[in-house]
């Protein structure tokens, strides 16, 4: 097989897709855990309202991301080893962008904050909690950057130990804000607006070193064209990519 098509081992592929999957399940048994507190603490009516202010943000949080994510990830994927400088710009351009779009739709949330309470929680008065809710997107800005970085680099261990860590966090802040005789709405909220920054810490440190934005090396003008052909999702001409070919297998002949 030419050096041009890299498929992983199957034994490693195996391991990659059980461990990530290992990894996800404890995430929703811990995302289950802190559900229930939540909703024990917080009550029907408050649990259903925070439920209406995140599922607002995260139709927020997908405008911004505008797909860049997605393509983020297969341009480091596709070009890590052809082109690591371009691969690397991608990543660069990639947080810029992100960074230019989660703070386009946070100031499009923070004016539509009043309406939307109005709206879907019946209560004008609770703005104020969608406005605060809408300062997760950058949040999620800062915090999407490794876990896109290692995927486009296939460092799937490393990204379930991340979300498993991540998973932990977020539990152990509502523990402790229960302990605390502090959860209510209005924290639940805030704690949900911090929540990516810190929970991504594992992220950035499993991330290797050379991956970190500020450890890029990236040329300005190195930056802009990777940007534009992200906005695209496609790279052009100059940036090919790595030759893929696909092979035809033919059925065994009877000796």
């Amino acid at each position: 097989m030419p050096a041009s098509l890299r498929l992983p081992r199957q034994g490693t592929a195996r391991a990659d897709l059980g461990v990530t999957f290992g990894g996800k399940v404890f995430q929703l048994g811990l995302a289950f855990v802190g559900n229930v507190i939540a909703a024990r603490a917080l009550g029907p009516e408050d649990f259903g309202r925070f439920g209406l202010v995140i599922a607002i943000v995260m139709i927020a949080g997908t405008l911004a991301d505008a797909g860049l994510t997605f393509a983020a990830v297969r341009f480091v994927a596709r070009f890590r080893d052809a082109d690591a400088p371009y691969a690397r710009a991608a990543a660069g351009a990639y947080i810029s962008l992100r960074a230019t779009t989660a703070l386009a739709m946070t100031l499009i949330g923070l004016l539509l904050a009043e309406p939307l309470a109005a709206g879907l929680l019946g209560q004008p008065a609770r703005s104020p909690l969608i406005a605060l809710g809408m300062f997760t997107l950058p949040s999620l800005w800062l915090s999407s950057y490794p876990g896109t970085v290692m995927s486009g680099l296939a460092m799937f261990r490393k990204l379930a130990l991340a979300g498993l860590l991540n998973a932990a966090i977020t539990v152990g802040g509502i523990v402790v804000l229960a302990w605390a005789g502090a959860l209510n709405l209005t924290t639940l909220v805030g704690w949900n607006v911090v929540l990516p920054v810190l929970s991504s810490l594992p992220a950035w440190v499993l991330l290797p070193a050379h991956w970190r934005p500020w450890r890029l090396n990236v040329g300005l003008d190195a930056l802009r064209s990777a940007g534009r052909e992200l906005a695209r999702f496609e790279p052009s001409t100059e940036h090919p990519g790595p030759e893929l070919r696909i092979y035809k297998l033919q059925p065994a002949t009877a000796q």
